[in-house]
């Protein structure tokens, strides 16, 4: 049975297996270069666990104006697809956080290679923008090329 559980620093070396990981399944780097350009303070980070087994990551980034930026969204190969849900719990716990933090608006940037991403969040309520069209305090990973938002009103998707 998985669970999803707020993130501890002790966990920090399976969320680094997760990701190199995921990351040989691409060709490209899914990884930004460099981290100096950025000053993101995540204010919530989930990790998924099938017993000790750190099997996916969600995080979630308060802006202003009742906004919100999804981070490290990441799930293990063997635990994707709907039948497994692990996506949409990780998915199902930044929308109950952000409901309960008031928040309206949830920005994600991905990467174009993330085909199985895109459709992910489509079928959950997102829709692809265009870069202008992101808040101002939207902190920019240098790999990513596809936006995203979802409105709380939004609502439908794989719940």
């Amino acid at each position: 049975m998985v669970k999803i559980i707020p993130f501890q620093i002790k966990y920090q070396e399976k969320v680094n297996l997760l990701l190199a990981e995921i990351a040989k399944e691409f060709p490209n780097p899914i990884l930004s270069p460099s981290t100096k350009h950025k000053n993101t303070t995540i204010d919530k980070y989930w990790i998924a666990l099938q017993g000790e087994l750190v099997v996916g990551t969600i995080a979630i980034v308060k802006l202003k104006q009742k906004n919100a930026m999804l981070k490290k969204m990441f799930v293990a190969k063997a635990y994707r697809g709907k039948e497994k849900g692990i996506a949409n719990l990780l998915l199902n716990t930044v929308f109950e956080w952000c409901k309960q933090e008031q928040v309206a608006t949830i920005f994600l940037g991905t990467m174009l290679q993330f085909k199985g991403a895109h459709r992910f969040y489509e079928k959950n309520g997102f829709r692809e923008i265009d870069r202008a069209e992101l808040p101002m305090d939207f902190v920019f990973n240098l790999v990513d090329e596809v936006f995203y938002v979802r409105d709380g009103e939004a609502g439908g998707g794989e719940q």
